[in-house]
This record gives C-alpha cells, sequence and structure tokens, in this order.
C-alpha cells in the first residue's frame, strides 16, 4: 500500500467501508486507512511464513502449527 504522503505499507490488506482498509503486520500490529489517504495498492506473491519453515515437520505437526496460528489475535 502507497499512502499520499509517500508512505509505503507492507501487509495483510482487508478491505473495509466506503473504500477503507485495515493493513495487518506480522507481530500483530494493525492500521486502519481512510480511502482518501490511499493512492496505491499493490498486491504481491509473497508469503509472511518463512520459505522452508515446514520443511522437516510432519504432517500433524504442520496442522498443530496452522491450529496454533488460528488462536492467534
Amino acid at each position: 500500500v502507497q499512502l499520499l504522503n509517500g508512505t509505503y505499507l507492507e501487509g495483510l490488506v482487508r478491505p473495509g467501508a466506503s473504500g477503507a482498509m485495515s493493513v495487518y503486520f506480522m507481530g500483530g500490529a494493525k492500521i486502519d486507512l481512510a480511502a482518501h489517504d490511499v493512492a496505491y495498492v499493490h498486491s504481491s506473491n509473497r508469503s509472511f511464513m518463512p520459505t522452508g519453515l515446514t520443511k522437516g515437520l510432519s504432517d500433524a505437526q504442520v496442522a498443530d502449527l496452522l491450529h496454533y496460528i488460528k488462536t492467534l489475535k
């Protein structure tokens, strides 16, 4: 997300009402943006999950990890 003031934000974007949006960052921080503050939104194919994180884990361990992640608020 690029803001009109030139700031760049990178995170998970969730749409809100009237063109507003929320950007969620790694670590749990969130920022709410009004539509009139946003210049440009660009999607990326990058993932928050580090490459190779599940390498060496069993299917059960991956399932446990995903279950844990879903419990985080």
